[in-house]
């Protein structure tokens, strides 16, 4: 953090920064930018452990974070072999699965959040109460008299 320095206070204000830097618009701080923020490059800090950050479930009380992440990971781009990985090692796996859950309610053929959902499985019988209404994780789709049509699209 010290290298690409912000106005952020804390460390999940820094990480909101960063997914903001990488277009990740869903949530955004009042006053983060003076211009002068430059977030690390993929090489430095990859969008995967951007992602494996902001689920950590030392931010229970962050859920705009989840967000973020769930913004990144309904882009569908992430590389599942280092994400997994990360997700085995910081275990973000429960937090995974109560994400994949909702996602999966706007998205049922979403391939990377069935392929979340599947990974992060907790056992049968057992559920992930959720962590957000899956309403925060999509917007409304308009007809085309700009009238919600009833439709949901993840945000990405």
């Amino acid at each position: 953090r010290a290298r690409f320095p912000s106005t952020a206070i804390s460390v999940e204000d820094w990480l909101i920064d960063v997914a903001n830097a990488r277009g990740a618009q869903v949530v955004s701080r009042e006053m983060s930018h003076d211009g002068g923020f430059k977030a690390p490059g993929e090489s430095v800090f990859s969008t995967e452990e951007l992602v494996t950050a902001l689920c950590l479930s030392s931010l229970p009380d962050r859920l705009q974070s989840l967000r973020l992440a769930a913004q990144f990971i309904s882009r569908g781009t992430l590389d599942r072999e280092e994400f997994l990985q990360l997700t085995i090692r910081e275990r973000t796996g429960q937090v995974l699965h109560g994400l994949a859950e909702s996602a999966l309610r706007v998205n049922p053929q979403h391939e990377l959040w069935l392929w979340v959902h599947q990974v992060t499985g907790i056992g049968p019988g057992k559920t992930t109460p959720p962590l957000l209404h899956w309403s925060r994780l999509a917007f409304p789709e308009p007809d085309h008299r700009h009238i919600a049509s009833g439709r949901w699209k993840l945000v990405s």
